[in-house]
């Protein structure tokens, strides 16, 4: 199994469902995020949004474009994402977004 990286006593390998037989690579997705789907009061908010094939080991990662990251930032909004127990769930900081959102997402998984 290729091995891209280790320290803290974690390594991360690419296996499980994201493992190829040619080496394996993480699983590139999109996450949609409607804004009527966003909880919480006050910041944070956060809504579970729908990823195939996650495990409770999988380290989900989103990708914003210049434009989304340029936009964002104008709006005093960051975003983040968890993996609860093979749940996925994106986090906006700051601001709660005022708009659809759609962002690209890859996945993989960590072995300990």
């Amino acid at each position: 199994m290729p091995e891209y990286g280790s320290g803290g006593g974690y390594t991360v390998v690419m296996a499980g469902p994201f493992a190829s037989s040619g080496g394996g690579t993480g699983k590139l997705t999109t996450i949609s995020a409607p804004v009527a789907n966003w909880k919480g009061g006050t910041s944070p908010y956060s809504q579970v949004v729908a990823m195939d094939d996650i495990s409770i080991n999988s380290k989900i990662d989103i990708q914003l474009s210049a434009d989304q990251i340029e936009l964002f930032s104008g709006q005093d909004i960051a975003f983040t994402v968890e993996n609860r127990g093979g749940e996925v769930t994106l986090v906006a900081v700051g601001d709660k977004p005022s708009a659809d959102c759609v962002f690209q997402a890859t996945a993989s998984e960590v072995i300990i």
